[in-house]
């Protein structure tokens, strides 16, 4: 799973991201892992683009109430 993923603003749109996911799939690959799940807010619509870009895919939607 992929909990969080930053990088810092120096290093933004540099593609960092892109370059750390598609290592950590050919690690997987490798390894034989049949899936890598992650989460994000529906309103990130930055994490939403750079994951679909890199083939992960929405595959159930969760919903909370907290008092």
């Amino acid at each position: 799973m992929i909990h969080h993923l930053t990088v810092h603003s120096p290093f933004q749109r540099m593609r960092v991201s892109t370059a750390l996911i598609t290592e950590v799939k050919k690690y997987a690959i490798s390894l034989d892992v049949s899936s890598i799940v992650t989460s994000y807010a529906p309103f990130n619509a930055h994490s939403a683009a750079l994951f679909s870009r890199l083939g992960l895919e929405p595959v159930l939607t969760f919903a909370e109430w907290r008092p």
